[in-house]
This record gives C-alpha cells, sequence and structure tokens, in this order.
C-alpha cells in the first residue's frame, strides 16, 4: 500500500517536471540567450543567467498557486472546459 501511494507521487512529480520543461523550453531558449550575451563577460553572464531562471521559476509557481483562482473567479472558466478545449485543440494538431 505505501509502495503504490509512492508510485503515484512520483508519477505526478515526473508529470509536473516534464510540463516545466515543455513550457520553459530551456533546450530552445538557451542557444537564443547564448547568442544575445555573446560579448557578456563570463561573471555577468552566469549572474544574468540565475536572475532569469529565479524569475522564471517565480512566475510559474505563482501561476500555479493562483492559476486556478484567477480562471474562475476573474474570467468565469472552469478548469474542466480548458482541459476539454485543450485536448481537443492539440488532436486536432495533429
Amino acid at each position: 500500500m505505501f509502495f503504490d501511494n509512492l508510485e503515484s507521487t512520483f508519477h505526478l512529480v515526473g508529470l509536473g517536471a516534464i510540463t516545466i520543461i515543455a513550457v520553459l523550453n530551456p533546450f530552445g531558449n538557451l542557444p537564443q540567450f547564448l547568442a544575445m550575451t555573446d560579448e557578456v563577460h563570463t561573471p555577468l553572464r552566469q549572474k544574468l543567467f540565475r536572475n532569469i531562471l529565479w524569475t522564471a521559476l517565480l512566475i510559474v509557481l505563482i501561476f500555479l498557486l493562483t492559476g486556478s483562482f484567477i480562471m474562475q473567479y476573474l474570467f468565469r472558466v472552469n478548469l474542466d472546459s480548458v482541459r476539454v478545449a485543450g485536448g481537443g485543440g492539440g488532436l486536432s494538431l495533429l
């Protein structure tokens, strides 16, 4: 019983990590960052990279914690309707 719960926890953590990687797209943004900071000295580039990383993480966490509230109470959109619309749109792209 403990291992079933642990397995579902690992599944959710892995699914969340994959989602965050897909949204932030670090593999696509890294060449752009390197090209934009080509003439910047390495210590300043590292500081800039850390600032960008922490800012992106903070934005993702804010929307993770307040996203459903914003959608339901400010825009009056139900989360299930977003799931249905997103699934249909994604399916049509295939």
